[in-house]
């Protein structure tokens, strides 16, 4: 037989023996010719399961398996058409895995699979149109990926999936329009990501999730509009990043997310022009970082935010014009940098801003006036930089400081006069400062 040459460089990483079929059972099978197919005449495989031919269309044979113990992996069969022959595997203890069949367009052959211990793999499989064969699974023991399959247009056939105890990835699937197959799914265990799929238009196939134990991101959806399909979402633990996503106008979809447990990301989306969509978030357990979004005009979306644990950067964003919807914030646990936005002319929406446990950098936002926005700051624990604002005209916003904990530096402000900055260095060293200054460069 075919399987005695694969077997061989696996059992390092499986554990499996080599010999006969029938006295490896306990430890696991390889398939990769017909001869193998009706060599396996049990009910149930404990071990591990792996077809890898470039010889079988379909697994007809295997009709009376109904258990897998360990997982199932068909890989590599580069003449595989059909998993028809597998129609009565009811349970699967490990994980099941399905790449790089380029010639595989169903999955119809799992039909009646109902249980599953691992993962979910569907991965790089060129001509996959659906996952239909997979519609009573409603537990994943471990994640579930879908990824880089050109053809797979749909997801519809997951609908009973309801729990998975770990990540869900839906990447470079370069058709796929839609994510309704996962319509039944309430709560991740682990991440969920969305990205590089570049016909998907909506998330509306997730409208039942309401907790992600991991992280969200949502990145490089190049026809992605809206994020809709998020309405019941309250909770994510870890990260939240929207990155990269062209066509995206709106963060609509997000209003019922209170809590992130880490940090949030809002970079590169060149459409967005509104932050509407997290109305509802109160708290950001990490960083805010909201970078080279193109036409953002302001922070609206933002309203009640009250605290940051981590940093607060806004950086390169070109259209924007104010932070006013920030006006409920009044904590930032590390640094505060706002840099480089162009046409920012106000820092309105800072006001309730009394203390800031790291750095406050204000540099190169080139519309910028003044600072008062910044009226109620009375503590800065790590340096205070404000450079090269070409515009800026008073530091009247600082007029409550107190303490700055570093370096002061008040650099290369073309429009700042030397006095204000200098006023500003006496009234910190009447009131104890001991570290660096640095004032050059600014309007004699």
């Amino acid at each position: 037989m075919g399987y005695s040459a694969l077997l061989v460089p696996l059992m390092g990483v499986l554990g499996w023996s080599v010999g006969p079929i029938k006295a490896a059972e306990s430890e696991g099978f390889v398939i990769d010719s017909a001869a193998d197919l009706r060599a396996l005449t049990a009910r149930s495989v404990e071990g591990h399961l792996l077809v890898q031919s470039d010889q079988l269309k379909t697994l007809h044979g295997l009709e009376q398996l109904e258990y897998i113990g360990g997982d199932l992996s068909i890989e590599q069969s580069d003449s595989l058409e059909s998993l028809a022959g597998l129609h009565h595997v009811k349970r699967i203890g490990g994980s099941l895995r399905i790449r790089r069949n380029p010639k595989l367009l169903d999955l119809e052959g799992l039909r009646s699979l109902e249980e599953l211990g691992g993962s979910l793999i569907v991965e790089r499989n060129d001509a996959l149109v659906g996952v239909r064969g997979l519609r009573r699974v409603g537990r994943i023991g471990g994640s579930l990926r879908i990824q880089f399959n050109r053809r797979l247009a749909r997801i519809e056939g997951l609908e009973q999936l309801e729990t998975i105890e770990g990540q869900v990835l839906v990447v470079g699937n370069g058709v796929l329009r839609s994510l309704v197959g996962l319509a039944g799914l309430k709560r991740l265990k682990g991440g969920l990501a969305i990205e590089r799929n570049r016909a998907l238009q909506t998330l509306g196939g997730l409208r039942r999730l309401e907790d992600v134990g991991g992280f969200l991101r949502i990145k490089s959806n190049r026809a992605l509009v809206e994020l809709a399909g998020l309405a019941q979402l309250e909770r994510v633990a870890g990260n939240v990043l929207v990155v990269g996503n062209a066509r995206l106008e709106r963060l609509a979809g997000l209003a019922g997310l209170s809590q992130i447990g880490g940090s949030l990301r809002v970079e590169q989306n060149d459409a967005l022009v509104s932050l509407a969509g997290l109305a509802g978030c109160q708290s950001i357990g990490g960083d805010l970082l909201l970078q080279a979004n193109s036409v953002l005009p302001d922070l609206k979306g933002l309203a009640r935010l009250a605290r940051i644990e981590g940093l607060l950067l806004i950086i390169g964003n070109s259209a924007l014009q104010s932070l006013a919807g920030l006006r409920r914030l009044e904590y930032v646990g590390g640094d505060l940098l706002i840099v480089d936005n162009g046409v920012l002319v106000s820092l309105e929406g800072l006001h309730r801003l009394s203390r800031i446990r790291g750095v406050l950098s204000i540099f190169g936002n080139g519309a910028l006036t003044d600072l008062v926005g910044l009226r109620r700051l009375k503590t800065i624990e790590g340096h205070l930089l404000v450079q090269s604002n070409e515009k800026l005209q008073s530091l009247a916003g600082l007029a409550r400081l107190e303490k700055v904990g570093g370096r002061l530096g008040i650099r290369a402000n073309k429009n700042l006069p030397s006095t204000a900055a200098k006023a500003i260095a006496e009234r910190l060293i009447a009131g104890g400062f001991t570290g660096e200054i640095q004032i050059e460069a600014n309007r004699p």
